[in-house]
């Protein structure tokens, strides 16, 4: 995405953000898919890359203003922006070392999910929820 900032007064960008939504899946656009840092620097040209970016053919970059070609990094200021983890998929295998969870709990479609605050009772058990039935993991002290 480029930004042309054609204005005498190229401070006139200092402080803009930019999120980008999908109004069909979130009407009330309150989970953006992307959002850049806001502008510190003024500038002329702003280019904000997404992962596709690197799919673009080089003749399709340009070192002056255009309307049919994306700048290129000599000609605007460049910020890479990523995909929020919701939009992202993995296929293969995911190997993490820790998952710190910041809610109560996993989600791996509608109906399954891990919870650690689940269910009536949960006490210290593992609750997992699979196709809307509840399994408990019961959790001793190894000591």
């Amino acid at each position: 995405m480029v930004l042309y900032n054609r204005r005498v007064n190229q401070g006139r960008a200092i402080g803009l953000a930019i999120e980008l939504y999908n109004i069909d899946n979130d009407p009330n656009l309150e989970t953006p898919l992307a959002s850049t840092n806001e502008i510190t620097t003024a500038k002329n040209v702003y280019r904000f890359d997404f992962p596709a970016i690197d799919t673009y053919p080089s003749d399709d970059f340009s070192d002056t203003n255009s309307i049919t070609h994306i700048a290129s990094d000599t000609l605007a200021l460049k910020e890479v922006v990523s995909e929020f983890a919701e939009s992202a998929n993995i296929t293969g295998g995911l190997k993490v070392d820790t998952i710190t969870l910041t809610g109560t709990q996993i989600n791996f479609n509608s109906d399954s999910f891990i919870s650690n605050n689940a269910g009536s009772n949960s006490g210290n058990h593992l609750v997992i929820f699979i196709n809307g039935t509840e399994y408990k993991i019961k959790l001793e002290n190894a000591s």
